[in-house]
């Protein structure tokens, strides 16, 4: 994972050196504090459920352009995961949103108004309702078997997010994107003893993590 990071940050940094040889910088008596409306559609989440039966996902996101430097956004999805052996059968459903902010390195220019060179950070929020509706134990002892139902939990979680992304326009108002995240400090709430064994939009419940996101973006005409 650490070389896939290393990979991805190279690729960006290369991306952001090529927008940066552009055209003239706007003049900052052109600037307007608003500079657009973006609605974005998260590609990774439907890859990985077209590859894998096991989850069912996807991911919106929506951000404003503020002088072209700041960029308040907000991303939320739905993630639906199964897992299934012979001796459990695991499944959730959950939604969540992110909520934080992009501040963009480059300077925008006549050419390339909406390229994109970010660092930003995230405040995320899930809910999701899971079940392990059967467990098979045995005693090699008695050569017994038997079976445990949990019945459907509901929890609450939610973690932060260290955003470093890249965004350029393809063609006239469709962008294509891509970022890494860190994300640290995943914590829930459960009426139950249980916990989910998957945190919708962050995945695996563990420490700390990356997370990946490759996207299209679309800019509204206003």
């Amino acid at each position: 994972m650490k070389y896939t990071f290393v990979s991805v940050c190279s690729m960006l940094l290369c991306a952001s050196s090529l927008f940066a040889q552009d055209a003239k910088p706007i003049k900052k008596s052109t600037e307007s504090i608003y500079t657009g409306t973006y609605v974005g559609y998260n590609l990774l989440p439907t890859l990985n459920s077209l590859s894998s039966s096991s989850i069912s996902a996807m991911e919106f996101s929506v951000d404003v352009g503020l002088k072209q430097k700041y960029f308040p956004v907000v991303e939320f999805g739905l993630e639906n995961r199964k897992e299934e052996n012979s001796y459990y059968y695991y499944r959730s459903n959950g939604v969540y949103g992110k909520f934080g902010v992009n501040y963009n390195f480059l300077k925008a220019t006549k050419k390339t108004p909406h390229n994109l060179f970010y660092i930003g950070g995230r405040y995320a929020l899930g809910s999701a309702q899971y079940a392990l509706t059967t467990t098979q134990l045995g005693t090699n002892y008695w050569n017994e078997t038997g079976a445990i139902s949990m019945p459907s939990t509901h929890s609450l979680s939610a973690w932060g997010e260290i955003v470093v992304g890249v965004r350029a326009e393809m063609f006239p108002s469709f962008l294509l994107g891509a970022n890494v995240r860190y994300a640290f400090s995943p914590h829930f709430y459960s009426k139950d003893s249980t916990y989910p064994t998957y945190l919708p939009g962050y995945g695996e419940f563990v420490p700390n993590k990356w997370l990946f996101a490759y996207s299209i973006t679309y800019k509204l005409p206003f």
